[in-house]
Parts: C-alpha cells; structure tokens; sequence
C-alpha cells in the first residue's frame, strides 16, 4: 500500500471513503483514487453462520446477530446483502426460521441467499427451500450489474453445479456479456484462492468451471465454505481478468478466530469495485484488506428498491 494512504489520519480515511475514494488495491502499491460520487450502492457479503454450532463458547446465530447489529450501530450503511451459504449447521427448520428472524431484524431492506453443503446435512435441504428460497440458481440485475447465484446442488462437501445450472448460467452470461458480471457460489473455484486445488474445497465439474471463465469474462467471483484457519491475503486473487474473493466466515466455526463479512462499494460511473473486509469482533474494517477490484466498463446503477 503506498505511502499516500498510509499518511491519512484515519478520520481522514474514513471521511475520503464516504467521498468515493477508493482504498489501495492488495498487492498492488498505486492509490486508486474516484472521484465523488452521485448515486453508490453498499452490499454486505457474508458467509457460514453455521446457525447450531457452538465456536469460542458462541452460537453461530449470536455470532450473526452481533454483525448485524455492529454495523447498525456503527452506521455502515447496507443497500441489499447477500448470504453466501452453510446459513445452519445441521439444517433443521429451528435454524432457519432463527436465521429469518435475525436477517428480518436487521433493517437490510433486500436479502440473498445459496445454500452451501450444510444446507444438505442429513439430506434436510427441504428445510432451507420451504423457509428461505429454492436451490434453483438466480439473477438480480442492478443497473449493469449482473448478479448470479448458484447454490450447491448435492450432498458432500465438494460442490456440485448440475449441467442444467452451467448451461443457464452460461446463457446469463452471454445475455449479459456487455454488463458487469458477479457470480457467488458456496464452494471455491479449482486453482483459485486457499486449498482450491483440495476437491473436497472446490465445485465440480471443474473442468466446466473453467471452461465458463475462459469463455466468459467474469469480473467478481465470490465464495465461502473454506474458513479452517484465521484469515489471510491468501483468500484474494485475481487470475485471468476475474477477482476471486472468499469472504468467509461471519462465525468462528473451524478456527476462523474472527466474525467477518465483505462490504463492497459501488459508484454510479467508476470501472472498479471497492472492497473493505469488516471485522466484527472489533467493529472496524481490516485496512491491510482493502481492495479494489479493477472492471472492464463503468458501473451504472439502476432505480432499484435498493437505492438510498
């Protein structure tokens, strides 16, 4: 990170992000400085709450309850958010309607959802579907940004996209081919960030994975279910022209050690991304993990319910 960024006072800092200055890029060392924005959108991304599994002494569904509640408090302003699967831990009914209950309360006006492979312990992914939302994949589109959401398709730990979901999500892509393009999945993509080469870690058909990028220009793909250690720069890569983000975990399931999500910010006009890693443990944005994620096009943002 360059010297610039590191001699903002950090109320300055604070002040500049609300302006539309975008944070350094990882790795990068150049300032990428925006100019103020109109119109920008906030959107929370989470993953494994793990709702029913006790980590340092505290539910998952506390551990969410928390966030959610820290960053009211804290006035971090959040469009929609996104809930990027292992919601529960064993999938029960009691977990889920625990789950709604806490999103419900969080004033966040827009929810989504995948589920990821605890959504199918026990084969009870009925439960996940009657109560919050289908397996099926989904779209959102917000201005020119294409959101694509794939849920994992079977039971096990790898994940599974089914031939019927990489054919739509093929055909999404194409129809949006000129747009900005996110996709979210539960499990990692092969080759990527942290343990992907692990096939227990990763989607599969692989092969059809990458397949789909080499033909399709994705600029955003995020992911969860890898969280088996603290977090590090390692859950951040871009390869090929894509970002590949992991933002897991908002519990400390599995020896995370910290409650954290991913706050991106998007300015009407502006061909990148800004990132901010939130720690909810001490209600601040992890610095070193600011990130700005370079696009193809300028963002244009749509007259969406999700519009402050």
């Amino acid at each position: 990170m360059s010297d610039r960024t590191h001699n903002l006072t950090r109320r300055t800092f604070v002040k500049c992000l609300a302006a539309g200055v975008a944070a350094a890029t990882v790795g990068r060392g150049v300032p990428l400085l925006a100019a103020e924005a109109v119109k920008f959108r906030q959107v929370l991304v989470l993953s494994d709450i793990h709702i029913g599994y006790q980590a340092d002494g505290v539910d998952g569904a506390e551990w969410f309850d928390r966030a959610l509640k820290e960053l009211k408090t804290n006035q971090v302003p959040i469009d929609y958010a996104m809930a990027l699967g292992d919601l529960a831990h064993t999938a029960t009914e009691a977990a889920y309607k625990t789950y709604l209950d806490i999103r419900n309360k969080s004033q966040i006006a827009k929810w989504f959802e995948i589920a990821g492979n605890h959504e199918w312990h026990g084969n009870e992914v009925k439960n996940y579907e009657a109560l919050v939302r289908s397996i099926k994949p989904h779209s959102y589109l917000d201005g020119n940004i294409a959101w694509f959401f794939v849920s994992d398709e079977d039971a096990g730990t790898p994940g599974l996209m089914s031939q019927e979901t990489i054919d739509w999500l093929r055909s999404g892509l194409e129809k949006h081919k000129d747009d900005v393009k996110i996709v979210c999945t539960h499990q990692l993509v092969h080759d990527t960030v942290r343990a992907s080469t692990n096939k227990e870690r990763c989607i599969h058909p692989k092969e059809k994975i990458a397949k789909i990028l080499a033909d399709f220009p994705v600029d955003l793909w995020m992911c969860g279910h890898e969280h088996h250690r603290p977090y590090s720069k390692e859950e951040i890569l871009r390869k090929a022209g894509t970002t590949f983000l992991n933002v897991a975990s908002m519990s400390h399931a599995y020896n995370t050690k910290e409650s954290q999500s991913y706050v991106l910010r998007f300015e009407e006009g502006a061909k990148q991304i800004t990132a901010r890693r939130r720690v909810h443990d001490v209600q601040d944005f992890a610095k070193e993990y600011d990130l700005v994620i370079p696009l193809n096009r300028e963002l244009r943002l749509g007259a969406v319910d999700a519009t402050r």
